[in-house]
């Protein structure tokens, strides 16, 4: 989903309209959100772990030598993303 995609989506909604995300097992609870710069991330047989980290994280991930579950390979350039993410996380 891109930011026209997201502006379309919420125009019609009320200014009172919750925003939620997937709880820790079950259920939702509110969100917290923010916008940055990420790297996105071929994991090899990581499948667990997400696509994309934060810029410095992925560069640190992408130079280990010694990784258990294998040395990621970046993807593409950084592109901007809007994380959302459960509060108090």
């Amino acid at each position: 989903m891109n930011v026209s995609e997201l502006r379309a989506m919420l125009d019609g909604l009320p200014d009172d309209t919750e925003v939620l995300t997937s709880a820790y097992e079950a259920g939702f609870t509110p969100a917290s959100a923010f916008a940055t710069e990420v790297q996105q991330l071929d994991r090899g047989f990581a499948t667990w772990l997400g696509q994309y980290e934060l810029t410095a994280e992925a560069v640190r991930l992408c130079a280990q030598t010694d990784a258990p579950e294998g040395v990621p390979v970046p993807i593409g350039e950084p592109v901007h993303a809007l994380l959302i993410y459960r509060s108090g996380r």
